[in-house]
C-alpha cells in the first residue's frame, strides 16, 4: 500500500482551470499522483510509491513552498516522542485463589431455649472451676494425672455421685417401709375421726398425686423431646462437625500450593514482559522509522524521479539510436530512387515534350537526417535499465529494514533480559521458601479430624443405644404417669360424690384404683435406681463436655489453653533461620479468632510480618534494577547502515554524468521539424496516372504507369520515415525534458538520503534511551500488576480466615447447640421425674389408704332405727324374739350406719 501525503486543500496549488496542479499538465496527458494506492502494490509498511510518476509531479507537487508548509505541518509527527504512549491498558486476568464460601450451622433450639438455659446455669452450678489447664494438657501428653486434682475440679459430680448413690440406696429402702406400713398399719398414723373428714384427706392426697403427676408427665414429655433431639442432631453434628474440620484443614494444607499457584501465576507477567523485551529492537527501529517516515518519503520520491527519469532516458537513448539508424540508410535509399525517378522522367519528358508531365524540380528529399547527432557514446555510457528499476525498492527495502537491523544488535541484551526474568522467578521461589509454615497447626486439625473419623461412627451407635434405653426408661415412666392418672381418675370420683352409688358397699371403683397405685409405686420401687443411674450416666458426660469444651469456647477460657499448647504454632517458630534475631512469636489464639471474625488477615493476626518481610518480597524496584541495567547497557551502532547500496549510488552517479545535456537537441529539431520530401509523392503519382491517361503511345503510358507505381513504392518509404520521425521526436523531446533537470533531481535525492543516514546515526542513541525506557516502564507496570495483585492475594484471598471463624462457630452450634444442649437438658428432665417420683411414692400410698373400701356387713333388724321404735310402741309380745331383717329400711341409713359401726370398731 502506497503513502498519501496529508495535504489541505489550500496547499495545493491550483492549475488555471482549476483542476490541481498535481493532477494536470499543460500537455493535456493524464498523471498519476505521488502516493496513489496501487491495487498490486507493494506490502503493507514499505515506502515505495507507485510507478509512473511523472517527473513534473514530483518536482512542482507542491513547490518550494508547498513542501515547507507541508514539512512544517508534519514537523510534531517526526519530532513526536516516539516512546510517550508507555502505559499498558489491558488488565491482567488472573485466578482467583479465595476460600470457598463456608455456611453458617444454625441452631435447633427452638422454644427450648429457656430448659437449655436452665440446664446450663445447673451444670455452670455444679461444676463452677474454670477451665482446667494443666489436667487437660496432661491428658493430651498422656501423663499421669494427679487423682486428688481431678477430684477437686470434678467435686461438683462427686456430689451429685453421692446424691445418686443415696437415692439408689433410700428409695427403694424407704419405699418398702410405706408399702409395710400400708399394708400393716394406719399408714403414717393418720386416722379421721369421720367418714368426711377421711373423704376430706383422700381428696386432699389425691390433688397433691395428682400434681406431682402433672410434673412427672411434663418432665417425660420433655425427656422424650430432648432425647429425640438429642438423637437427631448426633449424626448431622458429626457431619458437620467432620465437615467444618475438614474445610479448616483443606484451607490450612492448602497454603503452601496456593502459593506455589501465586509463582506460577508469574509466567503471565513473564510472557508479556519477555513479548515487550524481544519487541525492543524491532520498536527501537520503529521508532527510528517513525521519526524520519517524511523525510525517507521525500528522499525515496527523489529517488524515485531520478530512477523513473534513468529509464526513460535509457529507454528514449536507445529508441533514438535506433530509429536514427533505421532512418539514414532509409533517407539515402529515398535519395537514391527519387534521383533515379527524376532522371527517367525527364527522359521521357525530352522525348515526348507534349506529354504534359508534373515538374520535377521538388522531387527531392527535404530533412537531412543524416545531420541528427549520434547518441550512441551517451548510450554506452549508460547503465543498463535493470540496474536502476529496483533502486527505489531496494532502498525502501533498506529503510524497511532498520528494525532488523536493531533487533540483531540488540539480541545480546535481549537475551540478558530473558535471563533477568528467570532470575526473577528464581528470586520470588526461593524467597517464598521462607514464608511462614502453618503446618503444625494443620497437623492438629488433622489428628482432631482423623479421631472424629474414627469415633464419629461408634459415638453415634453409642448414642442410638442411649436413646433407645432412654426411651424405654422414659416409657416407663410414662407407664407409671398413665398408671397414677388412672388411679387418681377412677378412685377421687367415689370421694368426691359418694352419693353416686350409696348401695355399693363393695366398691370396685375404689378397689381398682388402689390396684393401679400399687402397681404403680411397686414399679417405681423397682426401676427407680436404673433411672438415677442413667441420670448420672448423662449429666457426667454431657455436663464435663458442656464445661471441657462448650463454656470454656463461650468465656474464651479455651484459648488460653491453646495459647499454651506449644504443638499449635510450633511450625511458625521453625520457619525461622537460625541467626535470625527475631523473638519467637507469642500468638493470641482469642486476638485470631476474633481478627478472623471481623475480616482481619491470618498475615496481621499471626504476625507473619516478624517473621516474613512481604514487602521487600514484593518490591518491584528490586526486581527492577536487572533490567534497568541491562537496558541501559543496549546500544545500536548504524555507522554501516545506507539507505542506497553503493553500487546504486554509482549507477546513478553514471547517469547523473552520462552527458544527455549536452546532446544538440536542436540538431534534431531542426531535421525532424522539416518534411521528408519536398513534394507529397502522393500527389505526384496520381499526376503521373492522370499523365499517363491522355498518352496515345501505349508505350510511354505504360512507362509512366510504372513510374507512378514506383512512386507510390517511395510514398511507402516517406510514411516509414515519417512514422519513425514521430517517434524519434517523442524520445528527443522526452530525453530534452528530462536533461533539463535530471542532474538537480539525482543531487537533491543522494543529498537526502545522505542526511537521512548521519540523522539516523546520529539520532539512533536517543531513539534507544527512549525506547529502552518506555520498555523499562511497561516491564514495571507489569510486575507491579503482577505484585500488587501477589499482596492482595496472600493478604485478602490466601489467608483470609473469615472461614476459620465460621468454622469454629459451626462446630460450637452443631455440637454444643444441637447435641450437648438437648442431652444436658434430658438429663435434667430425667432427673426432674426421678424427683418427682418420690412424692409420687408417698402421696399414691397415702391417696390408695383413703381409697380402701369398707367392709361389709350383714345388718338385721336390731341395727334398722325404724325396726326398733316401731317395738317399743307397738306389740312387744308379738315381735319378740324374731330378727327378721327391715327390707323396707333406708339403704342411706343402714350405709351410715355401717361407717359408724366401721370407725368404732
Amino acid at each position: 500500500m502506497g503513502y498519501r501525503v496529508p495535504l489541505s486543500p489550500a496547499q495545493i496549488p491550483l492549475a488555471p482551470s482549476g483542476v490541481p496542479a498535481a493532477l494536470s499538465d499543460n500537455s493535456g496527458g493524464s498523471w498519476e499522483v505521488m502516493g496513489a494506492v496501487r491495487e498490486d502494490g507493494p506490502r503493507r509498511g514499505s515506502w515505495f510509491p507507485c510507478s509512473r510518476v511523472s517527473r513534473r509531479t514530483m518536482v512542482f507537487l507542491l513547490g518550494r513552498r508547498g513542501w515547507l508548509l507541508l514539512l512544517v505541518s508534519m514537523a510534531p509527527l517526526c519530532c513526536a516522542d516516539p516512546t510517550q504512549s508507555c502505559d499498558i491498558t489491558a488488565q491482567p486476568d488472573f485466578i482467583s485463589l479465595a476460600h470457598s464460601l463456608v455456611l453458617p450451622v444454625h441452631g435447633t433450639t427452638g422454644p427450648l431455649t429457656p430448659l437449655y438455659s436452665f440446664a446450663r446455669s445447673f451444670l455452670d452450678a455444679v461444676q463452677p472451676n474454670a477451665f482446667p489447664n494443666d489436667i487437660v494438657q496432661g491428658a493430651v501428653d498422656h501423663k499421669q494425672l494427679d487423682v486428688s486434682e481431678v477430684a477437686g475440679y470434678e467435686a461438683g459430680y462427686l456430689v451429685c455421685l453421692i446424691l445418686a448413690l443415696l437415692y439408689m440406696v433410700l428409695m427403694p429402702v424407704l419405699g418398702g417401709v410405706f408399702v409395710w406400713r400400708h399394708y400393716h398399719g394406719n399408714s403414717g398414723g393418720i386416722t379421721p375421726s369421720s367418714p368426711s373428714s377421711r373423704r376430706h384427706w383422700g381428696i386432699a392426697m389425691g390433688t397433691c398425686l395428682a400434681v406431682t403427676t402433672i410434673l412427672l408427665l411434663a418432665g417425660v414429655i420433655l425427656a422424650f423431646n430432648t432425647n429425640n433431639r438429642t438423637r437427631e442432631n448426633m449424626e448431622p453434628g458429626l457431619y458437620h462437625l467432620r465437615t467444618n474440620l475438614g474445610v479448616m484443614e483443606k484451607a490450612l494444607s492448602s497454603i503452601p500450593e496456593k502459593i506455589e499457584l501465586i509463582l506460577e501465576q508469574y509466567s503471565a507477567p513473564k510472557a508479556e514482559m519477555e513479548k515487550h523485551f524481544k519487541g525492543v529492537g524491532d520498536n527501537i527501529g520503529q521508532a527510528l522509522i517513525l521519526a524520519f517516515d517524511l523525510e525517507a518519503k521525500e528522499a525515496l520520491s527523489d529517488l524515485s524521479v531520478s530512477v523513473q527519469d534513468a529509464v526513460h532516458t535509457r529507454e528514449s537513448l536507445q529508441v533514438v539510436h535506433t530509429i536514427r539508424s533505421r532512418m539514414q540508410p532509409r533517407q539515402r535509399l529515398l535519395q537514391a530512387q527519387l534521383a533515379e525517378l527524376r532522371q527517367g522522367l525527364e527522359q521521357t519528358r525530352t522525348s515526348c515534350p507534349a506529354c504534359g508531365l508534373p515538374s520535377t524540380n521538388q522531387l527531392h528529399t527535404d530533412a537531412e537526417y543524416r545531420m541528427m547527432p549520434s547518441v550512441k557514446p551517451q548510450l554506452e555510457r549508460f547503465p543498463p535499465a535493470i540496474q536502476f528499476t529496483s533502486l527505489v525498492e531496494q532502498a525502501n527495502a533498506s529503510f524497511s529494514g532498520i528494525p532488523e537491523i536493531c533487533k540483531n544488535q540488540t539480541a545480546p541484551s535481549v537475551k540478558a533480559l530473558m535471563v533477568n526474568v528467570e532470575n526473577t522467578r528464581t528470586s520470588m521461589n526461593s524467597a517464598s521458601q521462607q514464608f511462614p509454615s502453618l503446618k503444625s497447626l494443620s497437623e492438629v486439625v488433622s489428628d482432631v479430624r482423623h479421631a472424629v473419623s474414627i469415633y464419629g461412627t461408634h459415638l453415634n451407635r453409642y448414642d442410638y443405644q442411649r436413646w433407645a434405653v432412654a426411651v424405654m426408661f422414659c416409657t416407663l415412666i410414662l407407664l407409671i404417669v398413665l398408671l397414677t392418672t388412672l388411679g387418681l381418675a377412677l378412685g377421687l370420683l367415689p370421694l368426691c360424690r359418694p352419693d353416686l352409688n350409696p348401695a355399693h358397699c363393695q366398691g370396685p371403683l375404689e378397689r381398682i384404683a388402689v390396684t393401679l397405685l400399687r402397681v404403680a409405686v411397686v414399679l417405681t420401687l423397682i426401676f427407680s435406681w436404673l433411672f438415677i443411674i442413667l441420670v448420672f450416666i448423662t449429666l457426667f458426660f454431657g455436663g464435663n463436655v458442656h464445661t471441657f469444651g462448650c463454656r470454656s469456647w463461650k468465656r474464651g477460657e479455651i484459648f488460653e489453653f491453646f495459647d499454651q499448647y506449644d504443638g499449635l504454632f510450633s511450625s511458625l517458630n521453625s520457619s525461622r533461620s537460625e541467626d535470625d534475631s527475631t523473638p519467637l512469636l507469642n500468638l493470641s489464639t482469642a486476638e485470631i479468632y476474633h481478627g478472623c471474625k471481623t475480616g482481619q488477615s491470618l498475615f496481621h493476626s499471626m504476625e507473619f510480618s516478624q517473621l516474613f518481610d512481604l514487602e521487600d518480597f514484593l518490591n518491584t524496584s528490586k526486581y527492577m534494577a536487572g533490567f534497568r541495567q541491562d537496558l541501559h547497557n543496549m546500544s545500536i551502532n548504524l555507522q554501516d547502515f545506507q539507505l542506497l547500496s553503493s553500487e546504486g549510488r554509482r549507477n546513478v552517479q553514471q547517469f547523473r554524468d552520462s552527458g544527455i545535456d549536452r546532446i544538440v537537441y536542436a540538431e534534431f529539431w531542426m531535421q525532424l521539424s522539416r518534411p521528408v520530401t519536398k513534394t507529397n509523392l502522393t500527389v505526384f503519382a496520381e499526376q503521373l496516372d492522370m499523365a499517363a491517361q491522355t498518352q496515345e503511345d501505349d508505350s510511354i503510358r505504360m512507362d509512366l504507369e510504372r513510374k507512378a507505381g514506383k512512386t507510390r513504392e517511395l510514398s511507402v518509404l516517406v510514411q516509414q520515415q515519417l512514422q519513425d520521425a514521430k517517434k524519434l521526436n517523442a524520445s528527443v523531446k522526452a530525453l530534452s525534458v528530462i536533461s533539463t533537470h535530471f542532474k538537480a533531481n539525482i543531487n537533491k535525492a543522494l543529498q537526502s538520503i545522505w542526511q537521512i543516514q548521519q540523522g539516523l546515526q546520529k539520532s539512533v542513541q536517543s531513539v534507544v534511551g527512549n525506547v529502552s525506557q518506555c520498555t523499562l516502564h511497561k516491564a514495571k507496570i507489569i510486575l507491579g500488576r503482577y505484585l500488587d495483585w501477589v499482596r492482595h492475594t496472600i493478604i485478602n484471598e490466601i489467608l483470609q480466615c473469615q472461614w476459620l471463624s465460621v468454622s469454629l462457630d459451626n462446630v460450637y452450634t452443631a455440637l454444643c447447640e444441637n447435641v450437648i444442649d438437648p442431652w444436658n437438658a434430658f438429663c435434667l428432665c430425667l432427673g426432674w421425674c426421678c424427683v418427682f417420683l418420690i412424692p409420687a411414692v408417698i402421696f399414691s400410698l397415702f391417696t390408695a389408704n383413703y381409697l380402701q373400701p369398707a367392709q361389709c356387713h350383714r345388718f338385721t333388724a336390731n341395727d334398722l332405727p325404724l325396726a326398733s321404735s316401731k317395738e317399743e310402741s307397738g306389740k312387744p309380745e308379738e315381735k319378740a324374739g324374731k330378727a327378721e331383717p327391715n327390707i323396707y329400711a333406708a339403704l342411706t341409713t343402714i350405709h351410715l350406719r355401717n361407717q359408724d359401726n366401721l370407725y368404732k370398731n
